[in-house]
């Protein structure tokens, strides 16, 4: 299964006061963190999860 809160709990591992925002329909997970963005890559690569590009689902979206 797509689990999304397996990526929250490794971001909030490293920094437990961060904002983190899902939005499935996007396929779109952002972090609000005063950490280093290497920092949460690292986390969520070491959780298996590295952060990738997401395949477009429906009409492209700018950006894709």
């Amino acid at each position: 299964m797509y689990s999304y809160e397996d990526r929250i709990r490794a971001v909030k591992l490293v920094d437990p006061a961060c904002e983190v925002s899902v939005d499935i329909a996007s396929c779109k997970v952002q972090v609000s963190s005063r950490e280093d963005r290497a920092a949460l890559v690292e986390a969520l690569t070491e959780s298996g999860y590295p952060p990738a590009a997401c395949p477009p689902v429906g009409p492209a979206r700018a950006g894709t």
